[in-house]
């Protein structure tokens, strides 16, 4: 990964959503090589431009920061698509990597529909730009993660049962427990998305997740013996019968060389060790 890495001497990389989960794997990743680029991260929480470092925050969204001169690369992690990315990509004539769901792929009942649809929007908005205006867009399609900064109070299964666990129990499980998930852990999604950006192909989209599946009453089961058995409380036996929601990414793997470097087990527990030292970061 050095030498992929090293096509990014004298970049100079914006990545819009930077302060999110992705784009914090994504910085720590960056920050592990020791490089002449620099990163710029936009943050709606930002007052003013900042220097961490090689990394540069920039205050505001995609549609309000201030873009800074030569730029290389674009990320875009916004959850919402924004036309001005794609515009700047083109006036810069650099390669975009746009942050897609698999919620986009998968034919199901997902409860934010305008969220799914924008996604597919963003997709073929990378097509027609790299079909017609000739840039280097490339889709990473991102499904189910863990790791450090994973929201502990969101929509994410694993994580409310990491945060369950941390306080001692019960585990809530909302649902039946046969809904089936996977989980790629933070260093490998962060490498996998460096090296879409940096060799996939464009027009392309490359599935960014794990295969190695799990049924949610398993985790729960799994985070529960962890944690010091924790009792498990299924809330609601009715809900999310046999969901399934587990990427393919044979494509991903074998044209960029890529693997699964973390284990489901191992990931959990890195997950809950650096939630337990970071407790007042959540």
């Amino acid at each position: 990964m050095n030498e992929v890495m090293n096509q990014l001497r004298s970049a100079r990389i914006l990545m819009t959503g930077g302060t999110g989960f992705v784009g914090h794997a994504m910085r720590e990743y960056f920050e592990l090589f020791d490089i002449d680029a620099t990163l710029y991260i936009t943050s709606r929480k930002a007052k003013q431009p900042t220097q961490q470092g090689r990394v540069r925050v920039l205050p505001g969204s995609a549609a309000t920061f201030n873009c800074p001169d030569n730029i290389t690369h674009i990320i875009h992690l916004e959850p919402d698509i924004h036309a001005r990315m794609f515009a700047l990509a083109i006036e810069h004539k650099c390669p975009l990597l746009f942050a897609s769901s698999g919620a986009a792929r998968v034919e199901s009942d997902y409860p934010d529909r305008g969220y799914v649809n924008a996604k597919r929007v963003g997709e073929t908005m990378c097509w027609w730009a790299w079909q017609e205006r000739g840039l280097h867009a490339k889709v990473a399609r991102l499904w189910s993660f863990v790791g450090p900064h994973l929201p502990l109070d969101s929509t994410y299964a694993i994580g409310n049962f990491i945060r369950d666990g941390l306080n001692g129990g019960p585990i809530v499980v909302k649902g039946d427990g046969k809904a089936v998930r996977s989980y790629l852990y933070t260093t490998d999604l962060a490498e996998w998305m460096w090296m879409i950006l940096l060799r996939g192909r464009p027009g392309e989209i490359y599935n960014v997740g794990s295969e190695d599946y799990v049924s949610i009453k398993s985790l729960a089961e799994h985070i529960a013996y962890t944690m010091r058995h924790c009792d498990i409380i299924y809330a609601n036996t009715l809900g999310d019968v046999g969901t399934r929601y587990v990427p393919v990414t044979l494509k991903t793997r074998h044209e960029l060389g890529l693997e699964q470097r973390v284990g489901l087990d191992e990931a959990i527990a890195k997950t809950i060790e650096w939630n337990r030292n970071n407790a007042n970061r959540q």
